[in-house]
């Protein structure tokens, strides 16, 4: 779930220029209207904007560009990183709320953190796992985005043996298991009723 608050600012659109700015809960234009558009909440204090360009942006709770408009895409921030674009070679990667790149962009999809985990999808086409460090958890093996739920538990071959392991790598035995599914290469999802 987004960390959303209640902001002081609402966006409006100008009939006149056809742009969007902000007011306050007063009524009063804090943020002249100049955005292209306003996608969806604050976000932890911030709100991604689009300029003529419709290259992306971050502005703060004081109607501020604070994170400049240069990205192709970006979600809204969640757990202090933001999921974002670059224009020129449209791959994604992980900035915080300075703008700084946090996680490098490598990645072709990606969704935002939820408990400290990420689905992105590598290079490649294969969807894995990862956490605010950038480092893999669930390795980059799968054709279908993997839910990163704290329940989430896939089987791996390791040494020869079967091996469950749950979202956060951590190995876990046959007899927490609540439910299982179909195996798709080599990996069924289960549910693991003791990871609360």
């Amino acid at each position: 779930m987004a960390q959303r608050t209640k902001s002081p600012l609402h966006s409006f659109k100008d009939k006149e220029s056809g742009k969007w700015g902000f007011k306050n809960d007063a009524g009063e234009i804090v943020a002249s209207p100049r955005w292209r558009s306003i996608y969806y909440e604050f976000s932890e204090g911030l709100c991604p904007v689009t300029n003529d360009d419709k290259k992306f942006g971050f502005v703060n709770e004081a109607g501020e560009l604070v994170i400049p408009c240069k990205f192709a895409y970006s979600l809204d921030f969640r757990e202090g990183l933001c999921r974002v674009q670059d224009a020129e070679t449209l791959m994604n990667g992980y900035i915080d709320k300075k703008g700084e790149t946090i996680i490098p962009f490598i990645y072709k999809k990606g969704g935002d953190f939820k408990d400290g985990l990420a689905n992105v999808m590598d290079a490649n086409g294969k969807w894995g796992v990862i956490n605010r460090k950038g480092e893999t958890v669930i390795p980059f093996l799968f054709g279908n985005s993997l839910g990163s739920g704290r329940h989430t538990a896939l089987l791996f071959i390791e040494n020869g043996q079967q091996v469950f392991k749950n979202c956060r790598g951590k190995a876990i035995s046959v007899e927490q298991f609540k439910t299982s599914f179909t195996f798709q290469d080599g990996l069924v999802t289960v549910i693991d009723e003791t990871d609360h």
